[in-house]
């Protein structure tokens, strides 16, 4: 959506009373800042830009269009790791999106990467934030 606040307020509108929402979206972590900025260094011209939040961010979004945070939780998946560092990819596997993350195979290191990744911060190398909020009544 171009305008995440837009769609809450709608979705705010529209949900019951206590109501539950579950809604993701981009990380923004220091990870993908430095890759994206390299990124954009080596082009010659801008292209689309997506909107990202970090945790605090993310949290901030949500209440301000009145639901009560019950958590946020990181995306676990291996897209960062295999879009972003092509070293750690199994041989012959490209940078390419999948729905199933069982297909973005990664190589031993990579696989070792992940697992201490996810388990010591995993905030700082997920691909999205998952906001779990209850409506809250104005």
């Amino acid at each position: 959506t171009p305008d995440p606040k837009v769609s809450l307020k709608e979705i705010w509108r529209i949900l019951k009373p206590s109501g539950l929402l579950i809604a993701s979206v981009t990380n923004d972590n220091i990870a993908r800042r430095i890759l994206e900025y390299l990124k954009e260094f080596k082009r010659e011209s801008k292209s689309f830009s997506m909107m990202a939040y970090n945790v605090k961010e993310w949290e901030q979004v949500l209440q301000k269009e009145g639901f009560e945070v019950i958590e946020i939780t990181p995306v676990v998946t291996r897209l960062p790791l295999h879009k972003f560092f092509p070293f750690l990819r199994k041989s012959g596997q490209y940078s390419t999106f999948h729905d199933n993350d069982q297909k973005l195979c990664l190589n031993s290191l990579g696989e070792q990467v992940f697992k201490m990744s996810y388990k010591y911060i995993p905030f700082s190398i997920t691909h999205g934030l998952v906001g779990v909020a209850h409506k809250v009544a104005p």
